[in-house]
């Protein structure tokens, strides 16, 4: 950025000096012997042209030492589009905004400081070298700069959110690099960055960007806020449980809840990485808590179920997942668990009607639903002394799943109830 307080006097003076010399050269009438390259020899190639925006900026200054103001302006401005560096380009745009200043185009200087200052507010500016009426137009459009990238980033981070729910991760990636790109230190752009990583299973990029999220907090007087730290923290414990280091994941689940102790899918996952660690009471009861504080969500009922059938408790079972498949009728899973909670309840009968409706929904198995409910569904039929029947779900089990062993036992065993010995040692065998 040349000096805007360059004496013009003196730039004409030190022209005038240079076009003397150059004229007092030229009426020595004298060659110089190596000035032309010898007889017979090839005229050396000319010295590459100067750089474009060198020579565009050599131009402007040029014309701005002069006094051509005006033209001046013209130059900085195409420089300040031309140039592919942030911080020059602002430069530029700040000289041009002091030109447009000097010409009385009071709005054209403020309009170009405010996208000047707005691409990079930590722009160098000597406001000793200024007037004071164009220091406080600077110091206005710094202001409403930095307000206008917050506000921006803001924005940029709330469309990201609602894309991230979405499922739309491209979209929200690029909303969340221009938001990073005008606060790059804002701890929620980071958070949703990594969860971005978290959902396309880039768990290593996911876990770094999470803890970058909590290393904010040693630079920030305030700290973070303790709903964002926490959801860290939970997110930080899914991938340590992702790879297998269980005593990390409970010890980060536990300093989340100590942040937000009314977090159900902390308690939840919490309670889980207590079974890993054999602690079953320990598990229990904090799939406990985070039912106490979501009622409605399935995955958290399914669990405690799960935890209950472990210790016993069939009733409290099958009322979490009848009330699951209610909620969630099409998941197979849920009515597998519901007919294992009922089989241990003794109701048998329930049992298969619970079974027979998650084969329906999973018929190729692929969810791994079909498989498991027709070798229930099989052994209840050999324990009520049901061949016929016994041998009809075993069939269709090993119609599904040849490699299934057990499934040919039980089809063995239904034959051999029927009275059919030739089939049952086929299938046995």
């Amino acid at each position: 950025m040349p000096s805007p307080r360059l004496p013009l006097a003196l730039v004409l003076a030190l022209v005038s000096l240079g076009g003397g010399a150059a004229l007092s050269a030229q009426d020595s009438g004298k060659i110089e012997a190596e000035d032309l390259p010898a007889a017979g020899e090839p005229i050396p190639p000319s010295a590459e042209p100067a750089d474009p925006l060198t020579a565009l900026e050599a131009q402007a200054r040029l014309e701005y030492s002069d006094g051509n103001l005006a033209r001046a302006l013209e130059l900085y401005l195409e420089l300040a589009r031309r140039h592919p560096e942030p911080s020059a380009s602002g430069g530029h745009r700040v000289t041009a905004a002091w030109l447009s200043l000097q010409l009385g185009d009071r709005q054209a200087a403020a309009s170009q400081l405010a996208d000047a200052l707005f691409g990079d507010p930590a722009l160098p500016f000597r406001a000793d070298l200024y007037s004071a009426e164009f220091v406080a137009l600077y110091q206005d459009a710094l202001a409403a700069a930095v307000e206008r990238r917050s506000r921006t980033a803001t924005e940029r981070t709330g469309f990201a959110v609602d894309a991230i729910r979405a499922g739309r991760l491209g979209e929200a990636r690029q909303a969340l690099d221009e938001a990073r790109a005008l606060a790059p230190d804002d701890p929620e752009i980071l958070y949703n960055l990594a969860l971005v990583d978290l959902r396309e299973r880039r768990a290593d990029d996911a876990l770094a960007g999470f803890e970058r999220v909590l290393a904010l907090e040693r630079g920030r007087a305030g700290g973070l806020p303790r709903t964002l730290k926490s959801q860290t923290l939970n997110n930080v414990a899914v991938l340590y449980f992702a790879r297998g280091d269980f005593e990390v994941t409970r010890d980060t689940l536990e300093a989340a809840l100590a942040l937000d102790p009314d977090d159900s899918r902390a308690w939840f996952n919490l309670g889980l990485t207590r079974q890993k660690l054999v602690d079953a009471a320990g598990g229990h009861a904090a799939l406990r808590k985070a039912r106490d504080l979501d009622r409605r969500d399935v995955d958290i009922a399914r669990a405690l179920a799960l935890s209950d059938m472990e210790r016993g408790e069939w009733v409290e079972a099958v009322a979490l997942l009848l009330e699951g498949t209610r909620q969630r009728p099409e998941d197979p899973d849920l009515w597998l668990q519901l007919g294992r909670a009922q089989r241990g309840l003794g109701n048998l009968d329930g049992a298969l009607a619970s079974w027979d409706a998650a084969f329906r929904l999973d018929p190729q198995n692929r969810l791994g639903a079909a498989a498991t409910a027709l070798l229930l569904r099989a052994g209840a039929q050999h324990e009520k002394g049901d061949g016929a029947a016994t041998v009809a779900d075993a069939q269709r089990l090993v119609d599904l799943r040849p490699q299934e062993a057990d499934g040919w036992m039980l089809l063995g065993l239904g034959r051999k109830r029927l009275g059919d010995p030739a089939g049952a040692r086929a299938a046995l065998e």
